[in-house]
């Protein structure tokens, strides 16, 4: 069996288009929304932007039930129902005048956001991706960013000339061309299907990921990790306020809708940028030099006002939460708890993003500023420092 072949790359890009499109347009880009639909519907940007944590703590939930569904049920169907609901489910909110039909939308884009985002696509690219498998889920998830960057400023330029109804439809339209892929190219979730071997694979054996049934969720290290997880999420949801940030400091709205560009493009940048650091420094540097440069990207933004640079540097959380969340789940737990770990630890992760984008709302509704939100941000990573030096440090000790 080969273990290199166009059919590796082929799925590669078509998890990329899917992550793109279940993350990066319908999340990533959300944030353009946040003022406009907020002032038709005369409700506060937290109350609106609730929906979005709606949806975030539906997909959270829904995405631990993915390995039983994948039991019953092929990855192609699962991508395919969770593509064209969240297309059609987008398309519908342009119809949307009530915040409650906003709501029950956010729990249904929830469901299907859960059958192609994250876990699904991480589960395919670590079946497929033996060697260079960090790269691999670096270019896929580094695909959020991507289109986030690109369709950002492009959305929040169609709000201004045909109105948020009509950017919700054309928006629900780009996320089904990009899901069409995944619908029509036959492929399987395990190359050995195909008769192919893992990406890289030097023996005729696959290497498959097994579940460990006596895994232990309530492990003090586990619980850290998984705090780890959800307030480096939190995080993820200030980009989305950018526009709200900008126009409160007296700057253009277009500044704010730059900034989120400019995260989009550092989220791309950053999740390339830490596969190829894990393969040369190892996975815990790697990931604390990214919490430090995080950290960094608050500095620039609040106390030097360079709120390009600010932002660009900030989207090097995603690639903590998404890339690194993976990779560490590994490293900590092994390869054979990958089933167990990761679903949970996603849950956390898209967790703790949901209460990020309602929180940051309210803290300015109730405050006046965004400037507490950011102390905030800066705070989780020194503390996100010390919780994976501290696992680092026990996981030797068990390993002694």
């Amino acid at each position: 069996m080969k273990n290199k072949s166009y059919k590796h790359i082929l799925i590669l890009i078509i998890q990329c288009l899917l992550i793109g499109a279940s993350v990066g347009l319908a999340i990533n880009s959300v944030g353009v929304f946040y003022p406009s639909v907020s002032k038709s519907l005369n409700v506060l940007n937290g109350s609106f932007a609730a929906h979005t944590t709606i949806q975030l703590i539906t997909t959270a939930t829904f995405s631990l039930f993915i390995p039983k569904i994948l039991e019953k049920y092929s990855i192609k169907s699962l991508f395919a129902v969770g593509m064209i609901g969240l297309s059609l489910t987008t398309i519908i909110m342009g119809f949307s005048n009530s915040l409650y039909v906003f709501y029950l939308l956010g729990f249904l884009r929830g469901i299907f956001s859960s059958f192609c985002g994250t876990v699904p696509v991480s589960f395919v690219i670590n079946n497929w991706f033996y060697k260079y498998r960090g790269i691999a889920l670096s270019v896929a998830f580094g695909f959020s960013g991507l289109l986030g960057a690109i369709f950002s400023p492009i959305l929040s330029k169609f709000i201004i000339d045909y109105g948020w109804q009509n950017t919700y439809i054309i928006k629900g339209i780009i996320m089904f061309v990009l899901c069409i892929p995944s619908i029509i190219i036959p492929f399987s979730i395990n190359p050995k299907d195909e008769n192919l071997l893992a990406f890289g694979y030097d023996n005729e054996k696959i290497e498959v990921v097994h579940s460990n049934s006596e895994f232990n969720y309530f492990n003090l290290l586990f619980i850290l990790f998984f705090i780890f997880s959800f307030i480096c999420s939190t995080i993820t949801g200030l980009p989305q306020h950018f526009i709200g940030y900008t126009t409160s400091i007296n700057l253009l709205p277009e500044i704010g809708a730059k900034m989120l560009s400019f995260t989009m493009i550092g989220n791309i940048v950053f999740k390339v940028i830490i596969g190829f650091l894990n393969d040369m420094i190892g996975t815990i540097k790697s990931v604390i030099t990214f919490i430090i440069i995080n950290a960094l990207s608050i500095i620039f933004i609040v106390v030097f006002k360079q709120y390009y640079i600010g932002a660009f540097l900030l989207g090097s959380v995603y690639a903590i939460a998404a890339v690194g969340s993976s990779l560490l789940s590994t490293q900590f737990f092994t390869s054979e708890n990958y089933l167990k770990v990761f679903p949970v630890v996603s849950f956390s992760g898209i967790l703790g993003n949901a209460v990020s984008l309602s929180l940051v709302g309210y803290l300015f509704d109730f405050t006046g500023s965004y400037y507490l939100a950011f102390i905030i941000a800066f705070a989780i990573n020194i503390i996100n420092i010390f919780i994976i030096l501290y696992i680092t440090s026990q996981s030797k000790k068990m390993v002694k």
